[in-house]
């Protein structure tokens, strides 16, 4: 496997490309595991990083015995892209050939140095363009995942974007969601992780922009620690836990919350901006995940500074896998493993 992999053929799931394989995020903060079997969620991990998620990762399938299992992973970071290019309309057939053309002027790296796919996803973006979303990423974070793994016996099947993974968790969550909001509307997937928040903006049913920002819930849970004299763990259950009394109390607390909810919206509200000055419509609702959304006070903080209608989302109520039971304890933390299953 030498290349990134990216789909949005929901049948592709329905139908199923494989019976069985395991499924990899690989935290900052935690690392999480899925095994799948015939459509039935035979394993589920999670665990904290400690900085070494890959050999965290390496042995939880040693322990659960898939060494042998197809391995699927999601990545995210500096050493990745996602960019969405209006491209000359060609066929199908030749699209990626072409693609691989004129790559260079699009990318801040050197083609010889990444792995890269395409799809496209708006046929009909202009009478001679198509809309088509590019993914890549560097090769030697890809060749490292690929040797540490193999060393192991273990075959790393696919290797997708964070960013994409969540794209599938939503085709997968509209699908199926039986409230069914209007597909027509725009929407932000927000999902704020240990080490980068993930910004993907989607317009009337079709992505449009991908982003991976800085600001994360990390920031505000060493500044907590800081700020209480503890380790990162206690702090991290400190604001898990922490009600609505004691916040109003502690004015410390209210200015750190205060801060990180700034500086986590301010990219959010760029990207928001941005939309609206290039497409001349505005975001309607925004969809929060990620971990740090179990806490309701940073949740509705969030909601407040933006004045948007937001959400926090799961796909793990409607997607279709039996045996869920231990995943809805961490449904916050797990939309990428759920996208990268699909």
């Amino acid at each position: 496997m030498k290349r990134l992999f990216f789909k949005d053929k929901l049948d592709r799931f329905i139908k199923g490309e494989e019976n069985e394989f395991v499924c990899l995020d690989l935290g900052s903060a935690y690392t999480k595991g899925l095994y799948i079997k015939e459509g039935t969620v035979k394993s589920f991990f999670i665990e904290r990083s400690k900085g070494e998620a890959v050999n965290v990762a390496i042995d939880w399938i040693k322990r659960d015995k898939l060494v042998y299992k197809p391995l699927r992973i999601a990545i995210k970071g500096q050493e990745t892209l996602i960019r969405y290019i209006p491209f000359p309309k060609v066929e199908k057939e030749v699209f990626k050939e072409s693609l691989g053309y004129e790559i260079s002027q699009f990318i801040p790296f050197k083609k010889e140095d990444i792995y890269y796919d395409a799809d496209i996803v708006d046929d009909n973006y202009s009478p001679k363009e198509s809309l088509i979303i590019l993914a890549l990423c560097k090769k030697n974070l890809v060749d490292n995942l690929i040797n540490r793994f193999n060393a192991e016996k273990i075959n790393i099947t696919k290797i997708n974007l964070s960013g994409i993974a969540i794209l599938n968790s939503f085709l997968i969550y509209k699908m199926h969601n039986p409230q069914k909001e209007d597909t027509k509307e725009n929407v932000a997937l927000v999902d704020i992780g240990n080490s980068s928040t993930i910004i993907n903006l989607i317009k009337k049913g079709i992505p449009c922009l991908s982003r991976e920002v800085k600001p994360s819930s990390k920031d505000f849970i060493h500044k907590i620690a800081n700020l209480k004299n503890c380790s990162y763990e206690e702090a991290e259950n400190f604001i898990r836990t922490i009600d609505t009394v004691m916040f109003n109390k502690d004015n410390e607390i209210i200015n750190v919350m205060k801060e990180t909810v700034e500086t986590i919206c301010d990219e959010i509200k760029s990207s928001l901006d941005y939309f609206e000055m290039n497409w001349g419509e505005s975001i309607e609702r925004i969809y929060l995940s990620g971990g740090i959304m179990r806490v309701k006070l940073l949740e509705s903080s969030i909601v407040d500074y933006l004045g948007k209608d937001s959400k926090i989302w799961s796909p793990l109520k409607v997607i279709p896998l039996k045996n869920k039971q231990e995943m809805e304890k961490f449904e916050e933390f797990i939309i990428v493993l759920l996208g990268l299953s699909l």
